[in-house]
């Protein structure tokens, strides 16, 4: 057991990937939940194109629309309603403005529901205790064999 506690945990948190259990937790025992790929990481090299595209939900681009708003914004604002520290990561100049354009707006109870229900438990990043391999110069995810990897199939954790 530790005798410092964490003041922050920095995961992958997105609509499609809610951490809901986790922020609770976190929240329980004061420690600050940070979303990491807000946005579902949508520029990562080794994306499939049968992969889920946060960014181009239907139902994500109603509500931003609804707001005249970026579905980006729209995620970003959705995690600071919620209390959670937001990293979205750009390198446009014009996008990092936009993503921080998110306080002259409220989304509604009704609406922050919906978007609660987009949770697929989806990661878009994954991070395997062993190495993944290149196969025809394609990325081939390798799952970590190390028994306490929550990422494995048969992988052990606290649930």
């Amino acid at each position: 057991m530790s005798r410092i506690k964490p003041a922050v945990l920095q995961c992958e948190s997105h609509p499609y990937l809610t951490q809901k259990d986790l922020i609770a937790h976190c929240n329980k025992h004061n420690i600050v939940f940070e979303a990491f790929s807000p946005l579902g990481s949508p520029e990562r090299p080794w994306a499939t194109p049968d992969e889920p595209k946060l960014l181009e939900d239907p139902k994500l681009m109603a509500i931003a629309k609804k707001y005249n708003k970026s579905p980006a914004q729209i995620c970003i604002k959705w995690q600071v309603q919620r209390g959670v520290a937001v990293v979205p990561k750009s390198t446009s100049t014009s996008r990092i403005k936009e993503n921080g354009n998110i306080f002259d707006f409220e989304l509604s109870k009704e609406d922050i529901e919906v978007i609660e229900r987009f949770n697929i438990d989806w990661r878009c990043l994954y991070f395997p205790l062993t190495n993944n391999k290149m196969v025809d110069g394609q990325l081939v995810k390798q799952p970590g064999s190390h028994p306490l990897n929550p990422f494995h199939p048969n992988g052990k954790t606290d649930k």
